[in-house]
């Protein structure tokens, strides 16, 4: 008999759970919720809401029928949902725990320092990673970086050491950088054959989020063009200038892929700053002869970084005064996580239910990221762009502008970012020709947000390249034999 009570109230919590779900549903359909979500503004669109609520209609009719089921039935299907719930939660708890021991916060330089401690452990050499755009936010190192009487800038990171790249993906990726401190393999500057391509830009030049191995430049080595990535996190149009002028002027390749991401004029705000890098835009002989002061640059980077990670330990102490702060803050991150825990966040997430991105849609009043303004500096970038241009020509090369949409412009009836229309027209006032990701390789991906997180996956970059690779081809671009 208690078996039986029991089956009802299963019945009846579950029906008026589907009625409260077909009414939210209702609610949220004509009231979409508002979020901040990597750099823009988005918005449920009603589709969303729309399978929650034919889901709810069907469960008010099936608990409405199973209300009318015979005793033995009634027993039978309760016992069957409740193992069916209990199982669900049980997964849900497994991925919750899954998820908070394998995937750690981008910005935890600490958890990055013991990664670093262990390799040192093994005698690896291994340093926090170095990003160029970090000198300009000091006005003692906006210049560049003291070495006995000289001022050096650099643009590239310390040779021949391990470093580690922030966790987008569950893992935090260990890269081995070579001779130079680029991303590539150790030893390819030695090799006879000539050079067929190099690629400047940004993170997603570098490969940064995705171990070396599933980056773009490996993947065009995979496929027989000798290529080297001499690009690095953070840095805009002016440094991937200078970094044509020190590194790919000495070794003259074939190609130069520019990759242009939507932020980069913004990067150039502050690289103006610089006069050190300033001078490559307005002076053509400009050059800091990188390539020839490895050691100079990896000796004031190991000391640059020592002392930020030293600064980064000794302030763990202050903050830990803040330890009630820290406390509230956690405090309501459990009240949110146990909401998403009791709404099967993590498994919908799993099954493709909890696909927001596909879902989301930009209101036309909400812009992109990274929007122009009257101090954008697309003179500038037209400038820099023409004179690399030359640089390149200059020993018979081709230049070719790539260029990356932010997955923003994925969204759902969301147009393309507005810079991307001044991008081409300086493109084609300059005669560059462009091989656009856009148009030319992610419109061809079903669901290309789902390549993404704040860089591509390993999906991303495998899809990238491999249209990239077409394209190349198309223009009649073929490994050196």
């Amino acid at each position: 008999m208690r078996i039986f009570k029991f089956s009802n109230i299963i019945f009846i919590f579950g029906l008026l759970f589907s009625i409260f779900v077909l009414c939210y549903s209702i609610y949220r359909t004509f009231n979409p919720q508002i979020y901040f979500y990597q750099h823009a503004t988005v918005s449920i669109s009603p589709e969303y809401y729309t399978i929650y609520l034919i889901i709810s209609l069907f469960l008010i009719f099936f608990f409405i029928f199973c209300l009318k089921l015979d005793h033995n039935k009634k027993i039978n299907v309760s016992l069957l949902l409740s193992t069916i719930i209990i199982s669900l939660y049980i997964f849900e708890f497994y991925l919750w725990n899954f998820d908070k021991l394998n995937k750690i916060k981008n910005n935890t330089i600490i958890h990055q320092i013991n990664i670093l401690n262990d390799l040192r452990n093994k005698n690896i050499d291994a340093y926090l990673n170095y990003f160029p755009k970090n000198l300009l936010e000091n006005i003692s190192t906006i210049n560049g970086l003291k070495y006995k009487e000289e001022i050096i800038f650099p643009i590239n990171g310390i040779g021949n050491i391990t470093s580690i790249s922030n966790n987008e993906h569950g893992y935090n990726p260990i890269i081995a950088y070579d001779e130079y401190g680029f991303n590539n393999p150790k030893g390819i500057y030695d090799d006879n054959k000539k050079i067929d391509i190099i690629m400047v830009g940004d993170s997603f030049a570098e490969g940064v989020s995705v171990n070396s191995e599933d980056s773009i430049q490996a993947s065009l080595r995979k496929s027989n063009y000798n290529t080297l990535s001499i690009a690095r996190g953070g840095s805009g149009p002016l440094m991937q200038l200078a970094s044509i002028k020190e590194y790919a002027e000495i070794l003259k390749p074939k190609v130069v892929l520019w990759f242009f991401f939507e932020n980069d004029i913004n990067d150039l705000k502050t690289e103006l700053k610089s006069s050190t890098l300033v001078k490559y835009m307005n002076d053509e002989n400009y050059s800091q002869k990188l390539i020839f002061k490895q050691k100079q640059i990896d000796f004031i980077l190991k000391k640059y970084l020592k002392n930020k990670e030293i600064k980064f330990l000794k302030n763990i102490n202050q903050s830990s005064k803040n330890f009630n702060e820290v406390k509230k803050f956690n405090s309501n991150r459990i009240v949110k996580n146990i909401i998403y825990f009791t709404k099967l966040t993590k498994l919908r997430k799993r099954l493709g239910i909890l696909d927001y991105i596909k879902l989301f849609t930009l209101p036309p009043s909400v812009p992109h990221p990274w929007l122009l303004n009257e101090d954008t500096p697309i003179k500038e970038f037209e400038h820099i762009l023409k004179n690399a241009k030359k640089l390149v020509s200059s020993w018979e090369g081709k230049m070719y502008l790539v260029y990356i949409p932010y997955k923003s412009s994925y969204y759902k009836n969301a147009s393309r970012h507005p810079i991307s229309k001044h991008v081409f027209e300086t493109t084609n006032k300059l005669n560059i020709p462009v091989i656009d990701l856009h148009t030319k390789v992610l419109i061809n991906h079903p669901r290309p947000f789902l390549l993404y997180e704040d860089h591509f996956n390993v999906n991303g970059y495998k899809f990238i390249s491999e249209g990239l690779i077409k394209e190349l081809k198309k223009e009649n671009i073929i490994p050196s034999k």
